[in-house]
């Protein structure tokens, strides 16, 4: 975000050096490049100020925000280790099915499920953390991927469909950010549909989330009639695990429960690499 923004302060400067150099109101109007250059400044101007609508609070000051536990659960990674769960049936139909499919991995604490998370692609991703109040709950979530849906468009130029979705759901509302978790979902499942996008959301420590089950339900929703493909973490202890309940009954979806013979391999390469 922060490389846009002096992108648009640099064309503000050059046509402010184009309009020194006119002298007449006329020539202001015949210059072309000079309005070209400031319609487009106008359109880039309009769009942030837009994306500030959905977008979480820390995302546009700093847009790694999110990426944070992510980095450093990667860092924590032993060499080595977490590969067991690349050769699971349940992760290879998962990967390699060609339609939405959901992913669901239970472990204990400890047991590595973030940095099981981290080892596969990924374009779409939020890290529930309880002690966070910005990474907590499902508005928070939904507000995220939909900020990395922008920013994933903006990389292309090809913002249209989410700026025009967006502007229609704000029109009205007197709020300076959206809170209704509704809306946002709204915001995000008519882009993905209408766009017919192939992405993968990625989602751990669901455990911790607050209110989870209406979107849980609504990705499940959205796997099932998009190619869309969910893979998340959690401890088997909480609300949710209803919900997941049939998932296998999907093509593809699955739900892995990490073992003690699962990482029992990783705790010894560990320890013989460290001892």
């Amino acid at each position: 975000m922060s490389d846009r923004i002096g992108g648009i302060e640099q064309r503000i400067e050059e046509c402010e050096q184009r309009l020194s150099m006119n002298s007449t109101v006329q020539s202001y109007a015949d210059n072309k490049q000079f309005h070209t250059d400031f319609e487009d400044i106008q359109a880039i101007k309009r769009d942030e100020k837009l994306i500030r609508w959905p977008a979480p609070p820390s995302d546009i000051i700093t847009p790694d925000y999110y990426k944070d536990r992510f980095n450093k659960s990667n860092r924590k990674r032993f060499a080595g280790t977490c590969e067991w769960i690349l050769q699971k049936k349940q992760f290879k139909d998962w990967e390699s099915v060609n339609a939405g499919a959901f992913l669901v991995k239970y472990g204990r604490p400890g047991a590595g499920k973030t940095s099981k998370q981290s080892r596969g692609p990924q374009v779409l991703y939020f890290l529930f953390e309880k002690t966070d109040d910005h990474k907590q709950d499902p508005v928070s979530a939904i507000r995220s991927l939909v900020y990395q849906l922008y920013m994933y468009f903006a990389a292309r130029g090809s913002n249209t469909h989410l700026t025009a979705e967006i502007r229609s759901r704000q029109q009205g509302s007197a709020q300076p950010r959206s809170t209704n978790y509704e809306t946002l979902w709204a915001i995000f499942r008519t882009v993905v549909s209408s766009q017919n996008l192939s992405i993968m959301i990625i989602l751990d420590a669901l455990d911790e989330s607050n209110g989870f089950k209406s979107f849980a339900r609504d990705l499940k929703n959205l796997v099932g009639s998009q190619r869309v493909k969910v893979a998340a973490t959690s401890r088997k202890e909480a609300d949710h695990v209803k919900i997941f309940e049939g998932l296998d009954t999907m093509k593809g979806s699955s739900i892995i429960e990490v073992t003690g013979d699962d990482v029992r391999r990783d705790i010894v390469s560990y320890l013989r690499a460290k001892v």
